[in-house]
């Protein structure tokens, strides 16, 4: 079954994840982990905006966990959230009631 896209009724617009993991929850429903990957250096609204769809799929109920990986550019070298993205993120999360999972991808010999 392919559940590719969402769209939470908080939010306008569909929510394209880069990877969702399908399964039953315990009411018998189909639930979503939603991953998503970012390279490089990450700011910027359409980021938020991404992740705003995912606390709100989070909070109806259509996803069971969200998780924010991070690797690094090999042009730049950099990776990872603006400082003000990560803590934005984090504190729209918490008081969402939302866990979510960020993982930095450090390079071999990062």
């Amino acid at each position: 079954m392919w559940l590719g896209n969402a769209r939470p009724t908080a939010c306008m617009g569909c929510r394209y994840p880069d990877a969702t993991v399908a399964r039953i929850g315990e009411d018998g429903l189909w639930r979503l982990d939603l991953h998503e990957a970012k390279v490089g250096f990450v700011r910027g609204p359409f980021a938020w905006r991404q992740f705003q769809k995912d606390l709100a799929l989070a909070k109806a109920g259509s996803a069971r966990g969200i998780e924010w990986h991070f690797f690094a550019s090999e042009l730049t070298g950099k990776l990872g959230p603006s400082h003000r993205l990560l803590a934005k993120m984090e504190q729209a999360a918490q008081a969402a009631g939302v866990s979510v999972k960020f993982v930095m991808h450090i390079p071999a010999g990062g």
